[in-house]
């Protein structure tokens, strides 16, 4: 048998009050909320890099390369859901080894580097992925199927991209609305 202390003595023999545990579950982690995942699609797609992103109008964005041949996919799903198709991709006709993308506001860039010629690319678009540009060259940096990319926005102005070839790890930056070495 146990023994209560001697404040939930003092609060049993209170009157006023009875004693009773208080427990508090919450789903959070150092008081922040965890996400509660939910799976609408179970691709059959074969696994190989992708990338995902969201612009303001809440459509989502995806991209992916087709390990088989390399080649470069998009998706966008408007209203993303339970009862959304997730099966609908177009092909970009370009080859790649490494994806990225990112959004603000209507603002969606995709970044890849060409499997054909090793150069980074990026595609433009202004309507939440409604309609792309065509690809830019952003410079020779003689990537590699092991490289790998990775972008984000700050705000409609300034964006950043970094990618690696082999070892040696590089950046672009948006700034002012032009794109600069850094």
């Amino acid at each position: 048998m146990r023994t209560l202390s001697s404040t939930l003595t003092a609060a049993q023999q209170s009157p006023s009050s009875k004693p009773y545990p208080q427990v508090v579950i919450a789903d959070k982690r150092a008081g922040i909320t965890r996400l509660a995942w939910t799976r609408y699609y179970t691709g059959s797609e074969t696994e190989g890099p992708h990338a995902a992103c969201m612009p303001a109008d809440g459509s989502l964005i995806r991209i992916r390369v087709d390990p088989a041949d390399s080649v470069l996919y998009r998706q966008r799903v408007t209203s993303p859901g339970s009862g959304s198709t997730y099966t609908s991709w177009t092909s970009w006709v370009v080859t790649a080894h490494a994806v990225a993308c990112c959004a603000t506001g209507a603002l969606v860039l995709v970044f890849y580097i060409s499997a054909a010629d090793g150069k980074l690319y990026r595609f433009e678009s202004t309507d939440s992925g409604a309609t792309w540009g065509a690809a830019v060259d952003m410079g020779d940096i003689t990537g590699v199927a092991g490289s790998r990319v990775a972008a984000c926005y700050k705000s409609t102005t300034e964006a950043i991209v970094i990618y690696n070839t082999g070892a040696t790890i590089y950046r672009r930056r948006l700034s002012a609305g032009s794109w600069e070495a850094a």
